[in-house]
């Protein structure tokens, strides 16, 4: 594929997100409260913030995220 064709491929992927909606599933539990999703269409990637809407994941809160589950799993000794 050349850049043109990937291009096309992911803007129709958005288009199609715009239109209707993300199909979220969910990709990773950090706690039984938070959760990682992922749109199966654009591979959008969203986590809960402190008020339970999705927001984006982003370099910081994807670490955030890993160590609230290193935590939870230390403190339930699921690890």
């Amino acid at each position: 594929m050349n850049a043109l064709e990937i291009k096309e491929n992911l803007l129709s992927k958005k288009l199609l997100c715009s239109f209707f909606g993300h199909n979220l599933v969910i990709k990773r539990n950090v706690t039984p409260n938070f959760r990682e999703f992922e749109c199966t269409t654009c591979h959008l990637e969203l986590t809960n913030n402190a008020k339970g809407e999705k927001t984006f994941l982003t370099p910081h809160l994807r670490d955030v995220n890993e160590t609230l589950f290193n935590f939870y799993n230390k403190r339930h000794h699921l690890v």
